[in-house]
């Protein structure tokens, strides 16, 4: 499925070793591991450990910024602070 660059998909192997485990187990769950096609990206998705404000963290301890941000249903970020 889709295209291929030369040396990417070894190093997005290497370097989200957790992210290619659990895309190889959700693909025998849902259409191309994941439960919307937006989230979809080659060879595989980063999956999400865990988010707080305009952060989200995936399960090889990357830290990133969600610039996606719910497609607008997050204005206040992930997990805002209860006041």
């Amino acid at each position: 499925m889709g295209f291929e660059i030369p040396g990417i998909n070894e190093a997005c192997e290497s370097s989200f070793p957790g992210s290619k485990s659990l895309y190889e187990k959700a693909s025998d769950l849902f259409p191309n591991g994941v439960t919307h096609d937006l989230r979809y990206f080659e060879p595989f998705p980063l999956y999400v450990e865990r988010a707080k404000g305009s952060k989200k963290w995936d399960v090889d301890s990357g830290e990133r910024i969600d610039y996606w941000s719910g497609h607008g249903a997050l204005l206040l970020g992930h997990c805002p602070d209860e006041e």
